[in-house]
């Protein structure tokens, strides 16, 4: 199966280290990620905020929710978080935070597969649905972050 290759770019008029907080506090993300039902944790981060696994419920406005873990396996203060996605999606997450002057660039990577049998099924007609849900989501997660931290959203792009 053809893996998912997903680009987000978010950039914000805010200092990076705040960013960095927000993204890495994914525990609270239901309260200004909308998309995001819930997140809970299932094994307690090691020093460094390594090994962390958490659970998280993601739902947009298709009429589906997807259950994914995800691991960290590496973080770079303030720039590199980087994880490994097990469940209805599986492969890897990679966010990237970069300050230029007084903006933030904030970069999330990631490559999947679906393993739900039906997301299988449909994937030759519905790839282009199932990208669409995927940007819906992340443009989600940038407007909450940008009121989350009362900062200007310059940009959200999404790259394919």
């Amino acid at each position: 199966m053809k893996p998912y290759v997903f680009r987000s770019v978010w950039c914000l008029r805010a200092p990076v280290d705040v960013v960095w907080d927000a993204i890495t506090d994914s525990l609270h993300w239901p309260e200004w990620w909308r998309g995001v039902r819930r997140v809970e944790e299932i094994e307690a981060e090691r020093p460094g905020g390594l090994g962390h696994l958490r659970r998280y419920e993601w739902r947009s406005l298709l009429p589906y929710s997807l259950l994914m873990d995800i691991r960290s396996t590496e973080t770079l203060y303030p720039e590199t978080i980087k994880g490994t996605i097990e469940g209805a999606l599986q492969g890897t997450g990679f966010w990237h935070l970069h300050q230029d002057g007084d903006i933030c660039t904030v970069q999330y990577d990631m490559t999947v597969v679906t393993t739900k049998w039906w997301m299988k099924l449909t994937a030759p007609y519905a790839r282009p649905l199932y990208r669409w849900n995927h940007h819906q989501i992340m443009r989600w997660g940038a407007e909450g972050l940008a009121a989350r931290l009362n900062a200007e959203l310059l940009s959200c792009d999404e790259q394919d």
